[in-house]
């Protein structure tokens, strides 16, 4: 058989060709279905049974781990072990033979107001995320070192303000991704805040953030002794809220010269004052 010199040599045959190619795409079409069912199937039935912790911790709820799953916001107390204990109701044996759930009294619940019951609470909100979304593992330790940052570098409940508005804000925005600081929400939790330990400025110390010229919101950490903005410059006021001067001294040393000239004002003012100035002539005869 003599080829022709117009017909290569290394072209495929054109039944082949066409019989080939949509078998191998159709075989890589099953088997890509074939693996998002099964990724399917392994994940749908973990939303409907409760999530084991661990050695020493009752499993969470089925509902509450669909709620965290769907980034719905909940209360990090409703996770401490001494309330999943308390959610659980054990079979009671009637007379009849039956068994029956009984209700049992109420007790009181724990409520999270240190640093240790809110770093138990968060890691078992973290392992429920990180067990159906593995990427969120970083994001939410970084939010956790956050968290515990704002503790150990303010007095009171900062930090856990900050938590409670963030998460809220979270479920709102679905926002996936905590590594960053809401500068919005953290300012307005910690304005006023004093400083955990260090209540005065010494030469060791960092150099304190300068304020702002241009907000009349004047900053109560800074009259206290030590601004506690956490960047370069505090958006609020350093000047004293009396008299606008420069300095954070307690009481203000200009008060008293203020209210003696407010008094001053006031007595001017007030009607035995005026009535004290006029005083009619007498007639003479």
């Amino acid at each position: 058989m003599v080829v022709p010199s117009f017909v290569s040599t290394f072209a495929n045959p054109s039944m082949s060709a066409s019989v080939s190619s949509p078998s191998v795409s159709s075989l890589q079409n099953d088997a890509t279905r074939d693996v998002a069912d099964r990724s399917a199937m392994l994940l749908s039935p973990l939303l409907d049974q409760p999530f084991i912790v661990g050695p020493g911790f009752s499993p969470v709820p089925a509902k509450l781990v669909a709620q965290i799953v769907a980034g719905k916001y909940i209360d990090l107390s409703d996770l401490l072990a001494v309330n999943l204990v308390q959610r659980e109701q054990e079979p009671q044996l009637l007379f009849n033979g039956r068994l029956v759930l009984t209700s049992q009294p109420k007790k009181q619940r724990r409520r999270i107001e240190d640093i240790a019951s809110w770093m138990e609470a968060f890691a078992i909100f973290s392992l429920i995320l990180v067990s159906h979304f593995p990427n969120r593992w970083k994001d939410l330790m970084q939010y956790q070192l956050l968290i515990l940052r704002t503790y150990r570098h303010f007095s009171g409940r900062v930090w856990l303000a900050y938590d409670q508005a963030f998460r809220e804000h979270a479920a709102a925005s679905r926002l996936t991704d905590w590594s960053s600081m809401n500068v919005q929400l953290f300012n307005f939790h910690s304005a006023g805040s004093s400083a955990r330990g260090t209540p005065l400025v010494t030469s060791n110390d960092s150099p304190e953030p300068p304020g702002s010229s241009a907000s009349v919101i004047h900053c109560k950490s800074w009259k206290k002794g030590r601004c506690t903005a956490l960047f370069a410059s505090c958006l609020y006021s350093h000047r004293c809220s009396v008299c606008s001067g420069v300095h954070r001294a307690i009481p203000c040393p200009n008060q008293s010269v203020k209210a003696r000239s407010d008094e001053s004002k006031r007595r001017s003012r007030s009607p035995s004052a005026s009535r004290s100035s006029f005083r009619p002539k007498a007639h003479r005869s």
